[in-house]
């Protein structure tokens, strides 16, 4: 599963998930990644992004799961 946001701030915001070790949230400025951050669930990657970044809950969306996180676009 990916999720990504649109432009806020500046920045995007991809939830990409591994199956064996969790959710990686991503923070992108262009192409380039700033950072990136392991949670144990989706629930704990959206609300450290909230938290951390203020990304609002509603600004996720489905993504295309395949390729790399920093092409992540609308499913």
């Amino acid at each position: 599963m990916r999720l990504h946001t649109e432009l806020i701030s500046g920045r995007r915001y991809v939830i990409d998930e591994d199956a064996a070790v969790g959710f990686y949230l991503y923070v992108f400025e262009g192409d380039r990644c700033l950072y990136d951050y392991l949670q144990d669930s989706l629930k704990l990657a959206k609300d450290f992004a909230e938290e951390r970044f203020g990304v609002p809950q509603a600004a996720w969306k489905p993504a295309k799961a395949t390729g790399d996180p920093r092409q992540a676009r609308d499913a």
